[in-house]
């Protein structure tokens, strides 16, 4: 890890969405270059790889327009 190297981590969200804010969260997702796995009525399950600064500011960002219920993260690979 001294050299120069690629760190990427894989994340899984599980999301409570309100209606009115579920094309915000969507958009934002897709822009994020992450991927709505499971849409239910009232939330997503989420996937994004990334690297641990970006996964980070990714959930910090989506709290502000969804709760999220569940988070499970792979840890750098």
């Amino acid at each position: 890890t001294q050299g120069e190297h690629i760190e990427r981590e894989l994340v899984l969200l599980k999301l409570k969405v309100k209606p009115e804010q579920a094309d915000a969260v969507r958009g934002y997702v897709v822009r994020a270059s992450g991927k709505v796995l499971d849409p239910v009525v009232d939330g997503f399950i989420v996937e994004l790889t990334a690297s641990e600064v970006e996964v980070n500011r990714f959930i910090d960002d989506l709290a502000g327009g969804a709760e999220i219920l569940e988070v499970v993260r792979s840890g750098a690979l």
